[in-house]
């Protein structure tokens, strides 16, 4: 027998409310993928059913998914959002049932919202941090925000000849970014070996600050001489940003200016810097990424 749930259950696509529909008796809705960032009707529905009877939101655990959630959460009020708490999970051998309960504004279990299900599993989606013992025991310097190294331009750590690189060092979206920084710190990591060691003529080191909604940055400082003809900075935000521009300051000087409809922590965001550009500026003390609201 369906377990009946009286709120609207809100998930991303055709295929998720197939397959929820067979296990539950509720009224499931999808959001069409990112279309529904533009369906202004849409929209509109989830914010008259949220206010009638409330929403549960089981969007994917990965970073569309997290967009998507994060978008909804930022649309319609949070108190007609039911977020859960397991406090309970029952079985020995395996698992057999589950308690869940409704939580408050601080997260807390409220009392009395108890449900019991029936159930042989159960799907944890967990934020993760860098894999950084190997890293700690090193001395390695390690960036307080992504618990992964801190970084230059080359990958390369506060330890000279120590590189790092993939979800060493921070958690990706794509497997095409780790196989893409891991190309660049073993490119970087050659050229160490090959020139002894030798920075030398690296110059001075500019420091790429993040504020203003950006988390941090990877690389955190760079060397213009030893740059690429083009650098990809990567970075998160910390928070919901909607119609907002990612911008980019040499010293005080705007060079870069880019409009996102959303943005979300979920979501890696990149800009990308050219050697050029910065060598021009002969007094380039610092480089500045934040989101701004007007261009």
């Amino acid at each position: 027998m369906k377990k009946k749930i009286r709120e609207v259950i809100v998930v991303e696509g055709r295929y998720d409310k197939n397959t929820l529909s067979q296990v539950v008796d509720a009224v499931i809705v999808e959001t069409g993928g990112f279309s529904v960032f533009h369906n202004k009707e849409k929209i509109d529905y989830l914010r008259h059913l949220a206010r009638e009877r409330g929403l549960i939101l089981m969007t994917d655990p990965d970073g569309a998914g997290f967009v998507i959630r994060n978008y909804l959460k930022g649309s319609i009020p949070p108190e007609q959002i039911k977020q859960a708490y397991v406090p309970d999970i029952r079985g020995k051998e395996r698992v057999e049932g589950i308690t869940l309960a409704q939580v408050d504004e601080h997260n807390k279990p409220i009392p009395g919202t108890e449900e019991d299900y029936e159930c042989d599993t159960l799907l944890l989606s967990c934020g993760l941090i860098p894999e950084n013992e190997i890293s700690r025991s090193m001395g390695v310097e390690l960036n307080p925000v992504t618990s992964g190294p801190s970084v230059n331009e080359s990958l390369e750590t506060n330890i000279p000849g120590v590189f790092a690189c993939g979800n060493v060092l921070h958690v990706h979206d794509l497997v095409d970014y780790v196989s893409e920084e891991a190309g660049v710190a073993g490119k970087n990591a050659a050229k160490y070996i090959k020139c002894g060691g030798d920075h030398a003529d690296s110059g001075k080191e500019i420091p790429i600050v993040a504020t203003d909604g950006v988390r941090y940055t990877v690389p955190k400082t760079l060397h213009v001489a030893n740059m690429d003809d083009e650098l990809t900075v990567r970075f998160r935000v910390g928070g919901v940003y909607k119609n907002c521009y990612i911008s980019t300051y040499l010293n005080d000087q705007r060079i870069i200016c880019r409009k996102r409809p959303v943005m979300a922590p979920g979501e890696m965001e990149q800009v990308k810097l050219q050697k050029s550009v910065l060598e021009a500026m002969s007094d380039l003390d610092h480089i500045t990424i934040k989101i701004e609201e007007e261009a």
